[in-house]
């Protein structure tokens, strides 16, 4: 079957260049797509069905539904809380714990954070303990912001 990506062009009366100049897709690989002859990555199925307001199936041919697919847009927008609500609780640590150390303290906490990516996994494990016990020492949010982070708690 064969994509619907000509068909909604010309729906909106939009030439191959001027589809190219909204969507950042070069005009050759709309072309390409158009006939046949190339297939596009999901993140290029994603953006032209996001740009004709159809879902990715659709724009395909898979299906007749142009309904934009509520599902990925509800992953895609409790991946980003999930994000945000993690960075929040972060800042907040990192926050209290600056504020709360020595000076001595945080240039060793930074420091051995630094060093983090080069160490194994045993001295990675020792490292989060002896983070974990100045969380508890520095702030009152080690129970309520670790105890559900896999990170935190390996």
């Amino acid at each position: 079957m064969d994509n619907r990506i000509k068909e909604l062009r010309l729906e909106k009366g939009l030439s191959q260049r001027k589809l190219s100049e909204k969507t950042g897709i070069s005009q050759q690989a709309l072309s390409l797509y158009e006939k046949g002859e190339r297939k596009p990555k999901i993140e290029t199925w994603q953006k032209l069905a996001d740009y004709f307001d159809v879902s990715v199936s659709y724009l395909q041919g898979v299906t007749d539904k142009k309904d934009v697919n509520i599902t990925f847009y509800r992953h895609k927008t409790i991946k980003r809380d999930v994000k945000k609500e993690r960075n929040a609780k972060i800042d907040k640590i990192v926050n209290d714990l600056e504020k709360n150390m020595t000076e001595k303290e945080w240039a060793e906490l930074t420091n051995l954070l630094v060093l983090y990516n080069q160490l194994d996994t045993k001295d990675k494990n020792n490292l989060k303990q002896y983070l974990k016990k100045l969380i508890k020492k520095y702030t009152n949010l080690a129970t309520d912001t670790s105890a559900n982070d896999p990170d935190v708690n390996n």
